[in-house]
C-alpha cells in the first residue's frame, strides 16, 4: 500500500439520501474544520437509525456529535495512517501503516460495533475492535498534539528538530504537558505507549511530520483549534503546565490570521 495514489475530489458530500434507505453506520472521516458541514449531510441517515463512527483527530468532535445526535448514536474511532493530498487532487499514502480501530463509547453499542468489525475484517487495512477506544483515542491525541505543535513551531520534521540543541528537551516538555492533560481526564497513556512515543518523537533519523505542518506550508486551514487549542484549553481548565502548548497555539493562530482567503 506504500505510496498509493487515488484521484478523489477535495470535498465529499453524502448528497440527498433516499427516504426509504436504511443505514446501519456512517463512517465520518472529514477534517475537523469540515465537521459542521458534514453534520447536516449525514443527519438523515442517523435519524433513520444509523450510528456515527467518527475518524476525526482529537476528542473535541465527540462533544459536537453527541450534541447533534445523542450519546447512543456516536461510537469511538481512530485511525493511524500517513496520507496527504497532492496538488493534483490525489490522495497519497506515505507509508505502509493503515490502522483503524473502533469501539463502543456508550452502553448498547457493542452489537453494532461487532457487526462493523465483521464487515471491516476483509478490508485492505489493519482493523481492531478496541476494548477501550476512549483510551486509544486519548493516546493518539497526546501523540498528535505533541507532534503537530513541534512540527509547526519549528517548520521541520522530527529528525531535523532532534538535530538542534534543544529540540529533544522541547519535544519532551510538550509531550509531558499533553500527558498530564490525558491523566487529568482519566486516560493517562499507558507506559508502553509512552515508551514507543518518546522513541518515535526523538528519532534523529525520522522524517515524520503531522499533516498539520503540510496544511500550514500550503497556506490552508488547519485542525489547530481542534487539536492544539483544545489540548491547551483542557490544560488551562485543570491548572496544568501549558507553556509549550501556549506558544504552539499562538503560532497557529497567527498563521490563521495571515492566511490568504479565497
Amino acid at each position: 500500500m506504500d505510496h498509493i495514489k487515488q484521484k478523489v475530489p477535495r470535498y465529499f458530500s453524502v448528497g440527498t439520501l433516499a427516504e426509504d434507505s436504511r443505514y446501519d453506520a456512517v463512517l465520518l472521516a472529514c477534517k475537523s474544520y469540515d465537521l459542521e458541514a458534514a453534520i447536516p449531510a449525514v443527519a438523515p441517515a442517523v435519524s433513520a437509525g444509523a450510528v456515527i463512527v467518527p475518524m476525526l483527530n482529537g476528542m473535541k468532535h465527540l462533544d459536537r456529535l453527541d450534541l447533534a445526535f445523542g450519546l447512543s448514536a456516536v461510537l469511538g474511532g481512530m485511525c493511524a495512517i500517513a496520507a496527504t493530498l497532492t496538488p493534483l487532487g490525489e490522495v497519497q499514502h506515505l507509508n505502509n501503516v493503515a490502522l483503524m480501530a473502533i469501539g463502543p463509547l456508550a452502553p448498547g453499542q457493542e452489537r453494532v460495533a461487532e457487526s462493523f468489525a465483521q464487515d471491516a475484517a476483509h478490508a485492505r487495512f489493519d482493523f481492531r475492535l478496541s476494548e477501550n477506544i476512549a483510551q486509544d483515542m486519548w493516546e493518539k491525541f497526546v501523540m498528535l498534539a505533541t507532534l503537530a505543535s513541534m512540527n509547526c513551531l519549528m517548520r521541520a520534521n522530527v529528525g531535523e528538530i532532534m538535530q538542534t540543541d534543544d529540540g529533544e528537551t522541547l519535544m519532551l516538555a510538550t509531550l509531558n504537558e499533553c500527558d498530564l492533560v490525558a491523566h487529568a481526564a482519566g486516560h493517562r497513556p499507558r507506559p508502553k505507549f509512552m515508551e514507543r512515543t518518546r522513541a518515535m518523537l526523538t528519532d534523529r533519523n525520522s522524517s515524520f511530520t503531522a499533516s498539520m505542518l503540510r496544511d500550514v506550508e500550503r497556506g490552508g486551514p488547519t485542525e489547530a483549534p481542534h487539536i492544539i487549542g483544545d489540548m491547551l484549553a483542557r490544560a488551562r481548565a485543570g491548572g496544568l503546565p501549558d507553556a509549550m502548548l501556549r506558544v504552539a497555539w499562538c503560532h497557529l493562530q497567527a498563521h490563521e490570521i495571515r492566511r490568504p482567503r479565497g
